[in-house]
């Protein structure tokens, strides 16, 4: 996770948490100029909160590398055989709504020897272009055991062997897997800017609430970043600022801290190639 993900959660929480003032608080990330400070909210009565970054992190790592999170992306293409022995022909029948990067295989076994054909989607595949790949790539790759025919979205496989053949075909997609490699903490300044002190009062509350929740319960919902890891929110201080009083403006000032992985992430990809065990016998004519 970059500091940008976990200021990004913390904004989140924050705007979810004044949605019901009126007019609803601008919630950003950055120090607001003062143009827009006199313009929106001294002469507007808008409220701006800010989310400032003075640029500064420490090192907060305290444990080994570990896997902090798995994304997969859910396969739309189905993938049915007709039975999973090969004595003669068997067929292979694709379905469902073809994802880009969607993978399909057909897995042969023969004693202790397995081979493999995969075809893999583009942004435009459906299961009748996909089924006319992966005729292709049997036909390429496993030309010693079997032959592939394809009709519409449904391929055959002849057995031009001698052997009872185990059969299979899955399907996949590929994913991310995110290992922690580290955890920083990064101070952040939250300005609630209002043209009343009674809208300050107002805004401040519920954002002085919100932190106090965020820190008493580390994990809560929503808490989490793009790469599925946990941000922890915990309050430190806050002050009400009156100096800009004569021009209009009212401030409160929350400071807090923000820890968070730093995160690398692997390219996963779906395992085709595995055969089911099967069981039971089958007749030879």
């Amino acid at each position: 996770m970059f500091a940008r993900d976990a200021y990004n959660v913390l904004q989140s929480q924050l705007e979810g948490a004044v949605a019901g003032v009126t007019p609803v608080p601008s919630v950003f990330n950055g120090w607001p100029t003062e143009q827009a400070l006199l313009n929106q909210v001294a002469k507007s009565s808008n409220t701006f909160i800010s989310l400032y970054d003075p640029g500064f992190s420490r090192d907060d790592s305290r444990f080994l590398l570990f896997t902090a999170n798995e994304v997969t992306t859910q396969a739309g293409i189905t993938s049915t055989v007709s039975r999973p022995l090969l004595v003669d022909t068997v067929t292979v029948t694709l379905g469902g709504t073809v994802v880009t990067n969607d993978a399909v295989s057909v897995v042969l076994g023969k004693g202790q020897e397995t081979e493999t054909a995969t075809a893999s989607a583009g942004a435009t595949d459906t299961p009748i272009t996909m089924a006319t790949k992966l005729a292709s790539a049997v036909n390429a790759s496993l030309a010693s055991w079997v032959s592939a025919s394809v009709s519409g979205a449904m391929v055959t496989l002849t057995n031009i062997t001698s052997s009872v053949l185990r059969v299979a075909s899955n399907v996949g997609n590929v994913g991310s897997r995110y290992t922690e490699v580290g955890r920083l903490v990064r101070d952040v300044q939250i300005d609630v800017w209002a043209g009343s002190d009674v809208q300050r009062v107002v805004v401040a509350r519920l954002v002085e609430q919100q932190l106090t929740y965020l820190d008493a319960n580390f994990g809560a919902q929503g808490l989490s970043g793009t790469d599925g890891t946990w941000v922890r929110v915990r309050r430190m201080s806050d002050r009400f600022i009156d100096d800009d009083v004569n021009r209009g403006l009212y401030r409160w000032c929350f400071r807090a801290t923000l820890e968070y992985g730093q995160t690398a992430e692997e390219s996963l990809w779906a395992v085709l190639s595995f055969l089911p065990s099967v069981t039971g016998s089958v007749a030879v004519a």
